[in-house]
């Protein structure tokens, strides 16, 4: 599963989505991985345009799909397969 977060000051530039990228490509070509999957949380649409951006498709909602500090709200998974 793959998770990214980062500081409000230096969100906007391109940052995550050029992190992710990397990442992704990197596990493909270098793993051999067959899928790789993201979820994001409902509230959070600048997470679901990095998804995007990255290539990755909306598969549906995950009802309490992920602990968060106590909680456990719906997410939204995400899954690239390679090129």
């Amino acid at each position: 599963m793959t998770f990214y977060w980062l500081d409000r000051r230096v969100r906007g530039r391109g940052i995550a989505t050029e992190a992710l990228n990397l990442v992704t490509d990197w596990g493909f070509a270098e793993h051999g991985l067959a899928r790789v999957h993201l979820v994001t949380h409902l509230d959070k649409p600048a997470s679901e345009r990095v998804a995007q951006r990255c290539g990755y498709q909306r598969e549906g909602v995950l009802r309490a799909g992920e602990l968060v500090k106590d909680e456990q709200p719906d997410v939204v998974m995400w899954s690239r397969l390679p090129p």
